[in-house]
């Protein structure tokens, strides 16, 4: 039950207006949807409905960092493992986010909160001014801010790398690479790679 790829991170703003501003003026990101309280954002050559998530909060902060499993049993299957390793754990229905098939949502032992999903509404520029005539792009490049290719990597940040490290590796089955900062940080940095094959 491997974990396939990266799915989406959530971010919490207080200033939504600026925030969209930002991410789809400075960086580059396509708005593929939004509701009152979020937006639903995407890099050019990604697939997805979203890969970044914007939500108003009453902070700033991390909401979850979600993976896709790469199989529809995947689900079932990390619940089971979670309950007989006394993992808590939330199942969320399908359509809690626009896009989203049901989740499995945890936290891991030093905080970060991480959710588990397989359905995810596959995105396409409908637009004939956005569509690209290649079939392995979603839609064409943007030619705005920053403009990212994809959104493929996430790196969080723990006080105890080790321990944290081994705790994916075991609860996850997924490799990691793991990087220490030099100089005087207090904390050391740990990279999950979107696929198998990265890490």
């Amino acid at each position: 039950m491997p974990i396939a790829h990266l799915g989406h991170g959530e971010l919490y703003v207080d200033d939504l207006a600026a925030a969209r501003h930002y991410y789809t003026e400075v960086l580059g990101l396509t708005c593929s949807d939004e509701d009152q309280t979020a937006l639903y954002l995407r890099a050019w050559q990604d697939w997805e409905h979203h890969t970044l998530i914007i939500r108003k909060g009453a902070g700033r902060g991390l909401g979850h960092i979600s993976w896709r499993v790469s199989t529809p049993e995947g689900l079932e299957e990390y619940a089971r493992l979670f309950e007989a390793r006394a993992i808590p754990h939330t199942w969320l229905p399908k359509g809690h986010e626009l896009g989203q098939g049901e989740a499995l949502r945890f936290s891991t032992p030093q905080g970060l909160p991480m959710e588990l999903y397989w359905e995810m509404v596959t995105w396409r520029a409908t637009d004939p001014a956005r569509s690209s005539v290649y079939p392995s792009f979603p839609e064409k490049f943007p030619y705005r801010g920053v403009a990212p290719r994809r959104i493929d990597h996430a790196n969080i940040m723990v006080n105890d790398v080790a321990a944290e490290q081994q705790w994916i590796q075991a609860s996850l089955l997924r490799r990691a690479q793991r990087w220490e900062a030099p100089g005087q940080l207090a904390q050391h940095y740990q990279s999950l790679a979107r696929y198998c094959g990265d890490a």
